[in-house]
């Protein structure tokens, strides 16, 4: 599949390679992040000791930063985006579309995820999205 990017887009991909010495795979807005999606294992050496390579995106962009692993399946994705919220099940209802349900080991990852106007849950509904389209809904058990 060939991606068309536009300039802005190419200096993040770069700009994100330079700071981590990893190539993305890709990167694109989703609600108020930046996402990366980057190689299988990657992602120790992306974040950095103490988070330091994310910190210092994020400050030199201005915009809040999504690093996930590429995945092969809708319940590795969602599992590598919430890393490190520990989920119980992932569940996939197919009617006439798609619905995921997401159950969590303790209330406080729930909470993390629902926090701030839901905005990381919007995050995670914007990035599905992006790659499976015939997803309708997310929910949060």
């Amino acid at each position: 599949m060939i991606r068309k990017y536009d300039t802005n887009t190419i200096r993040n991909l770069q700009f994100f390679s330079k700071i981590t010495s990893i190539n993305p795979i890709e990167c694109f807005p989703a609600e108020n992040y930046l996402v990366f999606v980057i190689p299988k294992g990657s992602a120790p050496k992306a974040i950095g000791k103490q988070g330091k390579n994310i910190k210092q995106i994020k400050s030199s962009l201005k915009k809040e930063v999504k690093v996930i692993e590429e995945s092969n399946s809708l319940e590795e994705l969602i599992q590598n985006f919430l890393f490190p919220l520990k989920v119980n099940k992932i569940e996939i209802k197919e009617n006439t579309s798609k619905i995921v349900e997401i159950t969590f080991k303790n209330r406080n990852d729930r909470r993390i995820l629902l926090k701030n106007q839901q905005e990381l849950l919007k995050c995670l509904k914007a990035v599905v999205a992006h790659f499976y389209k015939e997803v309708k809904d997310i929910r949060v058990l």
